[in-house]
């Protein structure tokens, strides 16, 4: 009986190491889904920087607008500024008083 049961256990070491060491036929089935699986996350990760990308460059562009509208504001104050001096000139008696608002805003009695 002993004999035998050391029989069993070699056996069934032997078995327990093939599981562990399968031939490279049958380990490519699983190899295949796992590539399979490592290369749909990778797409998506792709996917995801594509569309993240066209919103940074939309957000440029946003911005590129937005600093030629505020450099063509601040040359329109400046042009209106300009023109009230030359049509008010009692406002603007010199060029350190301030801007035109603020000169504005004073009542009559301080000018």
């Amino acid at each position: 009986m002993d004999k035998l049961t050391q029989e069993v256990e070699e056996l069934e070491v032997m078995s327990k190491e093939k599981s562990k060491c399968k031939p490279p036929i049958e380990q490519g089935g699983s190899m295949d889904i796992e590539n399979k699986h490592i290369e749909d996350m990778l797409l998506t990760i792709f996917q995801r920087l594509n569309k993240q990308d066209r919103v940074l460059e939309k957000i440029r562009e946003n911005v590129e607008v937005l600093n030629q509208m505020s450099g063509s504001h601040s040359r329109s104050i400046q042009l209106i500024g300009t023109l009230l001096s030359h049509v008010m000139p009692h406002l603007y008696q010199s060029q350190g008083k301030g801007s035109p608002n603020d000169v504005l805003a004073k009542p009559k009695s301080e000018i």
